[in-house]
C-alpha cells in the first residue's frame, strides 16, 4: 500500500493486506529495524516490524528516522538516534528508547504525516497542524533556530483548513481543502514558489 525509505537507512513498506509494517536494509545501529536490538545488520528480504497494540499502519516516512500512522489518529517515531537537532522524536528520547516505535504524545485526530528528517508534521483533521523538529530555514515557520522537541500547534493564517503537506525540511508547501497551494520556508532556490530567492 506504501512504500518509503533512502538507500542509507533501508526502506518501509506498508502491506496493504493487513496495514503491517516491513523494514529491510542496511540498519548500522541507529535503530532503523525498529526490533529493539540495536544491531548492526543488513536485512536482504523484508522483516516485519512490531507495531504497539498490533494497531494497523496507513502511512509511514521516512528519512534519519520513522514516522509511522496508526488507524486511529496516533503517531509512533524511532530510529536515527537521539540527536533532538538532528532527529527529532517529539518524546524525550533517551538512551536506546528509539531503537523501538514510541507514541508522540499530544497528538490527536491525526489523517496525514510528512516530514521524516529534521522535520515533521501531522495534519490533525481539519483543525490544525501540529509540528516538531529542527527549526532552522524556517522550516516549521519560525526564526527561532533552536528545535521544536515536542509537538506544537502552527498558526499558520492560512484561508482554509490543511488537507495535507509535503516537506524537503528547508521549505514546505501546504494543499488546503479549497485545493490552493501554499508555502513557506528557506527559498534559495526559489523552493517558495513566490518568485523571490
Amino acid at each position: 500500500a506504501m512504500f518509503t525509505g533512502t538507500g542509507s537507512m533501508g526502506w518501509y513498506a506498508v502491506k496493504g493486506a493487513d496495514s503491517t509494517l516491513w523494514w529491510w536494509g542496511k540498519d548500522g545501529g541507529m535503530g532503523f529495524s525498529l526490533d529493539g536490538s540495536g544491531a548492526s545488520t543488513i536485512q536482504n528480504r523484508p522483516k516485519q516490524v512490531p507495531i504497539p497494540d498490533n494497531k494497523k499502519v496507513v502511512q509511514v516516512i521516512a528519512g534519519g528516522m520513522a514516522v509511522v500512522l496508526c488507524s486511529d489518529g496516533t503517531v509512533y517515531t524511532g530510529a536515527g538516534g537521539c540527536d533532538d537537532y538532528q532527529v527529532p522524536k517529539g518524546y524525550p528520547c533517551t538512551g536506546s528508547n528509539n531503537m523501538v516505535l514510541n507514541q508522540v504524545p499530544g497528538l490527536a485526530n491525526v489523517t496525514s504525516i510528512a516530514g521524516g528528517h529534521q522535520i515533521v508534521y501531522a495534519v490533525c483533521g481539519t483543525d490544525s497542524v501540529m509540528a516538531w523538529g529542527r527549526r532552522n530555514l524556517l522550516g516549521i515557520g519560525s526564526n527561532d533556530l533552536n528545535p521544536q522537541t515536542t509537538p506544537m500547534k502552527l498558526e499558520l493564517g492560512l484561508p482554509a483548513p490543511v488537507r495535507m503537506i509535503v516537506t524537503n525540511t528547508s521549505s514546505t508547501h501546504a494543499i488546503l481543502v479549497d485545493s490552493t497551494l501554499w508555502g513557506w520556508g528557506h527559498s534559495a532556490q526559489g523552493e517558495v514558489g513566490n518568485g523571490t530567492m
